[in-house]
């Protein structure tokens, strides 16, 4: 859900190109504001947003958003992108069988493909209108 949220906030904030008030972007994307500000911390710890108090405070791109791929989204925002546990750094398999296991070379195939075609996917790709 936060990736979802994530990518909505950083489309609405490119557009606009200013400063908005966290009430502004939660009318316009329709999130509650629990998960709106973890996903807006989310994105100024990672430095994508800015965020300054007072009453013309609010938040603001501290960057090109058009330029961030969906899988870096996705890494920030998500505990895990990997399929299966096998794909862990501890490689964990209930079997100790990753390094013969078909099916392990099945899920790591599978994780290469979904990687490289979000990382080929940009927040820029998604605001270019559809033919």
């Amino acid at each position: 859900m936060m990736t979802d949220y994530a990518i909505r906030i950083l489309m609405y904030m490119q557009t606009k190109g200013r400063v908005v008030t966290r009430q502004e972007i939660s009318t316009a994307m329709g999130i509650t504001d629990g998960p709106l500000i973890t996903t807006l911390r989310r994105l100024r710890d990672a430095g994508w947003l800015v965020s300054s108090s007072g009453s013309e405070g609010g938040w603001k791109l501290a960057t090109n958003a058009e330029t961030i791929s969906l899988l870096e989204i996705m890494k920030l925002t998500e505990d895990t992108i990997l399929v299966n546990r096998c794909l862990e750094d501890g490689m964990f398999c209930s079997r100790s069988a990753v390094d013969i296991c078909p099916v392990h070379m099945m899920y790591k195939r599978y994780q290469e493909v979904m990687e490289a075609y979000f990382s080929a996917i940009t927040i820029g790709d998604l605001m270019k209108p559809k033919k």
